[in-house]
């Protein structure tokens, strides 16, 4: 299955909103300059903290935050 990739601190998301069905949150999300903008229905497939040295340099963090979704669910 395709997958969508959200690691952070690059990129920003609001906290999970709900209009009344916990089972499917929604994320509003965008990029640093606010141009790209997407939504992401539903829960991640999974979540890492990731040390290796890529990471490491992208975020320039000792540590990244990394949230995988199906494809599907970014909108």
């Amino acid at each position: 299955p395709e997958t969508f990739i959200l690691a952070g601190p690059n990129s920003h998301a609001d906290p999970p909103s709900s209009s009344g069905n916990h089972d499917m949150p929604t994320q509003t999300c965008q990029c640093p300059c606010g141009h790209t903008r997407f939504e992401i229905v539903g829960r991640p497939l999974f979540r890492i903290l990731c040390h290796c040295t890529i990471c490491q340099r992208f975020n320039a963090a000792p540590v990244a935050d990394v949230v995988i979704y199906d494809a599907a669910a970014v909108q």
